[in-house]
């Protein structure tokens, strides 16, 4: 097992999954990086933030470990089920594997 060098804090912006998107696996290998969803934007609610951050990460680093800081949208509830946007984000996330 490689021990991983790098922990990258990233934004969840556009360019930063990109990056990930590019990188070799010899570099992936040595890297779990830590991803910021980022609060919902007046065009987008929290249910369509989560889905969208959930299905960019499973197409830019699939499959690897990463870490993800939900501290943007803490506290918003998602559905009349009381489902939070952390279990909306990885019902999304495991459907993309």
């Amino acid at each position: 097992m490689t021990a991983h060098r790098y922990l990258p804090i990233l934004k969840g912006k556009q360019g930063e999954y990109w990056a990930l998107r590019l990188l070799r696996d010899s570099t992936r290998d040595q890297v779990v990086p830590m991803i910021e969803v980022v609060p919902p934007s007046a065009k987008r609610d929290v249910n369509k933030q989560v889905i969208v951050t959930a299905s960019t990460i499973a197409r830019c680093w699939p499959a690897r470990r990463i870490l993800v800081d939900f501290h943007f949208i803490q506290g918003f509830i998602t559905k009349e089920s009381g489902a939070t946007p952390i279990d909306e984000f990885f019902d999304n996330a495991e459907g993309e594997n």
